[in-house]
C-alpha cells in the first residue's frame, strides 16, 4: 500500500524514495508551472505571476505580465516593447504627460502658402507621427492701410509698387507719372487726373516718353523752322520752311526789304487807300515865310496839308509838293484842291527814281481868310528795288501856276 502511494506520488509530484525509508523526498518550489514541493499548488513562492509590469523600454506602460523566466530562476515581465508616444492627445507612454514630444504643438504658424502670416496652429497630424501646420491659406494684401499679407515690403502694394509712389493714370496718352496711389475699394489706383501732357517743340520730353519733341519737323515747319519757336512769318505774302531756312514769297507790291527772311516782306505798297484813311501833315504858312511839312513812306497814302494866309496883302496862298523817291522806285503824286477824291488840281508821273514836283496857286481874295485844305495822294507805280520816299511840301513859293481859284 505504501509502496502504491508512493508511486502514486511519483506520479504526482514526482517525489523520489530512499533506500532507507517509504518519504518521498520533494524538491522546493520553482517557477515552472509545476508543484514542485508536491504541496498541491504550483508556483506559490512567487505571488506576482501574471501581475501587470513594465519591461526594459523607453516607456511607462505596464503592457506586460510577470511570467516564469527561462531556467525556472524566477520572475521576468514579458513587455512586448516600446511604446512610442503620439501625437493623438493620448499619453501613449504612460509618463503621465500628453503628447510631449511635440513641443511646437498649439503654437502658431505659417503654412505653405505666399503669405509671412503666422495664423496657422501647429496640430498632430493624421498619422500621429507629427505636427502639421493648419493655416487657412493665403492672405492677400489688400489696399487698405494693414499689412494684410504680414509682408512689410508689401504692406498696401507689392515689393514693386506701395501707396503714395507716383503714377500715370489710364486715362491719358501721355508717360507722365503726375498722380500717385491710393486705395479705392481695397484696390491700389491711381489717381492721375491730369489731362494729357502734350509734346511741346521746347527741347523738353513734355510727354515723358524720353523723347524730346519728336512731333515736330524742324526742317519744314514754319512754326519750328531750324529750332523750337523760331517762326516764319509773312504778313504780306506765304512763307515755307525748307531745310530748316524760312523762304518767303512776297505778294503784289511787297518786298522783303529788310532781307531778312524771317519776317518775310514788310511792305505792301499798292494799299489803295480809302478818304477814311487820310493822313494829316499839318498846316503851314502859305503867303508868308518858307515853313515846310514832310512825310516818308513805302506804300500808297492819301495827305492833307492846311496852307494858310498870314498877312494882310494879296500875296496868294503857293506851295511846292515834292515827292523824292531813290532809284528803282517808282510812286506818281496827284494833288487835288476841291477835296479827297475830287478833280485832280495838278499831277506829275515822272519816271523811277526822278523826283516829282507839282506847284500850288490859291487866288488871294484880299480881306477873306484865304486858309485853303490841299489833299496830296501818292501813288505807287512800280519798283525793282526796297526803298522809301519823302513828300515835303514847302510853303509860300510864289508861282503863277496851277490856280485852285477861291475857296
Amino acid at each position: 500500500m505504501r509502496g502504491t502511494i508512493c508511486m502514486a506520488a511519483v506520479l504526482w509530484c514526482g517525489c523520489v524514495f530512499s533506500n532507507k525509508e517509504a518519504v518521498p523526498e520533494c524538491n522546493g518550489e520553482v517557477c515552472n508551472g509545476a508543484d514542485d514541493d508536491c504541496d498541491g499548488r504550483v508556483d506559490e513562492d512567487f505571488p506576482t505571476i501574471g501581475d501587470s509590469c513594465d519591461g526594459d523600454d523607453d516607456d511607462q506602460c505596464e503592457d506586460g505580465q510577470l511570467a516564469c523566466a527561462p531556467g525556472a530562476v524566477g520572475l521576468v515581465c514579458n513587455d512586448s516593447g516600446e511604446t512610442r508616444e503620439l501625437c493623438n492627445g493620448m499619453d501613449d507612454d504612460c509618463d503621465l504627460m500628453i503628447d510631449e514630444a511635440f513641443t511646437t504643438l498649439g503654437q502658431a504658424c505659417d503654412g505653405d502658402d505666399s503669405d509671412l502670416c503666422t495664423d496657422g496652429m501647429f496640430e498632430c497630424s493624421v498619422n500621429g507621427q507629427g505636427v502639421a501646420c493648419t493655416d487657412p491659406g493665403d492672405a492677400l494684401e489688400l489696399c487698405n492701410g494693414v499689412d494684410d499679407d504680414c509682408d512689410p515690403s508689401t504692406a498696401d502694394g507689392s515689393e514693386e509698387m506701395a501707396t503714395g509712389d507716383a503714377c500715370d493714370g489710364s486715362g491719358d496718352v501721355d508717360t507722365c507719372s503726375e498722380g500717385s496711389i491710393v486705395c479705392m475699394n481695397a484696390q491700389m489706383v491711381c489717381n492721375d487726373a491730369s489731362p494729357n501732357s502734350i509734346e511741346a517743340c521746347n527741347g523738353m520730353d513734355d510727354d515723358c516718353d524720353t523723347i524730346v519733341d519728336e512731333t515736330y519737323n524742324l526742317t519744314a515747319d514754319v512754326a519750328n523752322c531750324g529750332s523750337c519757336g523760331h517762326a516764319c512769318t509773312n504778313a504780306n505774302g506765304s512763307t515755307v520752311c525748307s531745310a530748316s531756312t524760312c523762304v518767303p514769297s512776297c505778294a503784289a507790291g511787297a518786298e522783303n526789304c529788310d532781307m531778312n527772311p524771317d519776317n518775310g516782306c514788310e511792305t505792301v505798297r499798292n494799299r489803295n487807300p480809302t478818304c477814311a484813311q487820310i493822313t494829316n501833315m499839318g498846316t503851314i504858312a502859305g503867303d508868308t515865310g518858307t515853313q515846310m511839312v514832310q512825310f516818308t513812306g513805302s506804300e500808297e497814302g492819301l495827305y492833307q496839308v492846311t496852307l494858310t494866309e498870314v498877312s494882310t496883302t494879296t500875296t496868294p496862298v503857293t506851295g511846292t509838293f515834292s515827292l523824292d523817291t531813290p532809284a528803282g522806285v517808282n510812286f506818281d503824286l496827284y494833288v487835288y484842291c476841291s477835296g479827297c477824291g475830287g478833280a485832280i488840281m495838278a499831277s506829275s508821273t515822272n519816271a523811277a527814281g526822278v523826283r516829282e514836283v507839282v506847284l500850288f496857286s490859291h487866288k488871294d481874295q484880299s480881306n477873306i481868310n484865304d486858309n485853303k485844305v490841299v489833299f496830296v495822294e501818292v501813288r505807287f507805280v512800280n519798283a525793282t528795288v526796297c526803298g522809301a520816299w519823302t513828300l515835303t511840301v514847302v510853303g509860300h513859293t510864289p508861282v503863277p501856276t496851277n490856280t485852285c481859284g477861291p475857296p
